[in-house]
């Protein structure tokens, strides 16, 4: 590729975690292989899977640049694959996930429009285990108190960032649970993110993913208590972002809450679960 070709498309890394997704993660590499956008590294982080998947993996060859090693959970993995990007520009597509043929052309497109944001995010199609659309989920303009607050969750799956601004963030070590939310907060107090409407990824919402599944989130609320604290505790932080601390806190309660009841109100789980878990809270 040319000096000249490589400026109109600069190199998108698009970032893929998995284990044990043997039911899905075909369709999650082929929905970033049928992109519209011709400079993209695929950059796959596997936990050993034991069920098929890193076979199916394997099967892609130098399409993909795959590394198959143990990891404690998901935010580790996610570390170790973000770690390994070489991309002007990154975004995610995880196992159950999907991207819209224009995805990461939308995402290029508004990033080199826009060269004094961090991040672009867009919206999303709601789907089963097989792919298929029940809804389709609208997400709300980038606000930083809300943001920080957990009065809005921006999609990170929708998202796509500047590496050089990534760079300039300073993430907990180890990565935490809610890195997505780290990302968001730390990103937003230094540069401007802005939401552009346009439906361009797809997210696996079933009994099998971890936001339906009420025994992640005790680990979450700890977490993401974590990261509101370091901010908070950090004498660079700006006092209005610290004067939102209590707000913050009764934020991250209320989301957690709202998730379990949510769980319970689809079907996932008998109510019993949910308000097992809801006792960690505390």
């Amino acid at each position: 590729m040319s000096s000249i070709s490589q400026k109109q498309y600069p190199l998108v890394s698009i970032v893929c975690i998995v284990k044990n997704g043997v039911s899905s993660i075909r369709r999650a590499i082929d929905s970033i292989l049928a992109q519209d956008y011709p400079n993209i590294e695929i950059v796959v982080q596997d936990g050993v899977s034991t069920d098929g998947t890193l076979e199916i993996l394997q099967g892609y060859g130098d399409k993909i640049k795959l590394v198959s090693e143990p990891d404690s959970n998901s935010a580790e993995a996610f570390s170790r694959a973000i770690s390994r990007i070489t991309g002007d520009f990154f975004g995610s597509c995880l196992a159950d996930e999907g991207m819209l043929p224009h995805a990461v052309s939308w995402g290029v497109k508004n990033l080199q429009n826009n060269p004094d944001l961090a991040a672009v995010y867009g919206d999303c199609y709601i789907t089963d285990i097989e792919g298929n659309i029940k809804s389709v989920k609208h997400a709300h303009d980038f606000d930083l108190t809300k943001l920080i607050c957990v009065e809005i969750v921006p999609p990170f799956l929708c998202g796509f960032f500047r590496t050089s601004h990534f760079r300039q963030i300073q993430l907990s070590d180890p990565f935490e649970n809610n890195g997505d939310y780290e990302i968001w907060a730390k990103l937003g107090m230094k540069f401007p993110i802005r939401h552009i409407n346009n439906t361009i990824m797809k997210n696996g919402n079933h009994v099998g993913s971890q936001t339906c599944q009420s025994k992640t989130y005790p680990l979450q609320v700890q977490s993401k208590k974590r990261i509101m604290d370091s901010i908070f505790d950090d004498l660079s932080t700006p006092d209005w972002i610290k004067s939102l601390r209590f707000r913050a806190y009764s934020g991250l309660y209320l989301w957690a809450s709202s998730s379990l009841i949510n769980i319970f109100n689809k079907g996932y789980e008998t109510i019993e679960q949910p308000l097992t878990y809801a006792k960690e809270y505390y």
